[in-house]
Order: C-alpha cells, then sequence, then structure tokens
C-alpha cells in the first residue's frame, strides 16, 4: 500500500476537502496514508499556492497572475510600438495567450525547495494532487526524473500519480526545457475531473492526461458540498462516489512497479 503525499489547490484547499480529511480518503482508494504538505506561498488574498495565478472558468487560458513590474514591462513595451502609453492594463486587454505560454514565476522556487525536502525526508510512494496541486505534481516528477538521468540525482521519482482537477498549461517559466515533455511521461497516472467543473474544463484535464502513456481516468459527476459555485471542482469521496474509489483502488493494485 503505497504512503502518498497530497498536494492542495489553489487557496489551500485539496478539493472540497479539508488537509484534515484526506486521512479517511486512504484505506478506500488503497492506500496506506495520505499526507497533506501545504505550499509556503501566499497569493495576494492571503492564501496559500503553489505558484501565482490559477485557471480562469471554463478552461480559458489566463496565465499566471502578473507581477506589477511585469505589467509595467508590457505597458512600456506598448509605448515603445506606438509612441504613447496606454492605460493600465487589465487581463482583457491581452492578447489570446499561446496555450503553452508561461508568464510568472512567482513563489515557484520556494514551492520546489518546500516539496523537494518534504519528498527527501517523507519515505513517500507517490503523489496524489488537485487543480494546481495537480500541474506542481507532474512537474516536480518531470524535472525530478530529468535530473535523475541527467546529473545523478539521488532522490527517486514518485512512482505513481493521482491526479484530480488538473491542468496542463499555462506553466512557470522555470520549467521552460522539460514542459512540455518531449516524450509521453511513463509513471503510472489516475486522473480525475468533474463532469461539470467550472474551474478547470475537463477537456484541460484530458489536455494532462494526453501527456502520459496508457493513463488511466475517471469522470464523476460530483458537486463540491461546501461551495457549490466550484460545480464539479472537487475531489470524490468515499460515499458520494464509491465507483470513483474501486477504480482507484484497482489502479494501486494492478500499477506498474
Amino acid at each position: 500500500m503505497p504512503r502518498l503525499l497530497a498536494l492542495h489547490g489553489f487557496g489551500g484547499t485539496f478539493g472540497a476537502l479539508a488537509p484534515r480529511d484526506l486521512a479517511r480518503l486512504a484505506a478506500p482508494m488503497g492506500a496506506k496514508e495520505i499526507i497533506c504538505l501545504i505550499a509556503p506561498n501566499r497569493h495576494a488574498s492571503g492564501i496559500p499556492a503553489w505558484f501565482s495565478g490559477d485557471q480562469s472558468p471554463a478552461g480559458r487560458y489566463n496565465g499566471w497572475s502578473l507581477t506589477e513590474q511585469r505589467w509595467a514591462e508590457l505597458a512600456e513595451s506598448t509605448a515603445c510600438a506606438t509612441g504613447r502609453r496606454p492605460p493600465p492594463l487589465v487581463p482583457e486587454d491581452l492578447p489570446p495567450a499561446d496555450p503553452w505560454a508561461d508568464w510568472s514565476d512567482e513563489g515557484f522556487h520556494e514551492s520546489w525547495r518546500c516539496l523537494e525536502e518534504e519528498w527527501r525526508r517523507g519515505n513517500y510512494d507517490g503523489l496524489i494532487g488537485f487543480s494546481q496541486g495537480a500541474l506542481m505534481s507532474v512537474l516536480f516528477t518531470q524535472l525530478l526524473s530529468k535530473r535523475r538521468d541527467t546529473a545523478g540525482e539521488a532522490a527517486s521519482p514518485p512512482k505513481l500519480l493521482i491526479l484530480c482537477g488538473g491542468f496542463a498549461a499555462p506553466s512557470p517559466p522555470a520549467c521552460r526545457g522539460a514542459w512540455p515533455p518531449r516524450e509521453r511521461l511513463k509513471v503510472p497516472s489516475f486522473h480525475l475531473w468533474g463532469r461539470d467543473d467550472p474551474i478547470v474544463a475537463n477537456l484541460r484535464s484530458r489536455e494532462l492526461a494526453d501527456l502520459f502513456h496508457q493513463p488511466c481516468f475517471y469522470e464523476h459527476q460530483l458537486v463540491a458540498p461546501n461551495d457549490h459555485k466550484l460545480g464539479s471542482h472537487t475531489f470524490p469521496w468515499p460515499d458520494g462516489d464509491t465507483e470513483a474509489f474501486k477504480a482507484l483502488r484497482s489502479f494501486m493494485v494492478t500499477r506498474p512497479t
């Protein structure tokens, strides 16, 4: 039975479940234990985040939150091109982003150090990530694998990933060159998404799953019990979707080791 490290979504929650509730997910999904790591960063509103920003509703690419310095750089470049300085920019003024565009590293390096330290000392087998935490889980696995292959990294990358409500882009600039991967990732992965997710459209979660070799996936129809505005942007719970946990247990048993 694997021991898992959980990475929460933007805002410090793990779906609709608080970190203290994760213990009751372990046995139903066939895990020995689930430990939640809280991101070391704080967004402008004071809530924890692995890196700045998050997806916009309906899966529209919006990039990461832009710092004031980056806004100033954008305004300056516009002024140089047009000969006049525009009014303060707002996101709607920007052209549609490249799906793989990356705008800000804010918070990423602090998160990486925190995650790497916990991974090295925690004797974990895999990662379970929700929303922004799902992307962080995959980035960590990919970059750790690359370092092991090119620099003799001693720490073993995760042996399995469980990802819910995740997305593949946009991504932090620090990962440029390693992300998106050139080849499908071979780590065993199980992907969940909500049918009616207004925060990360399920097509974005499918994009993430498509980066893996032989991914397992499951679509649930639950609605976040603590905040209905989140729709299906939630991790299933055992008495809400027994089939999801049957599928998870099957994945735990049959995955390559």
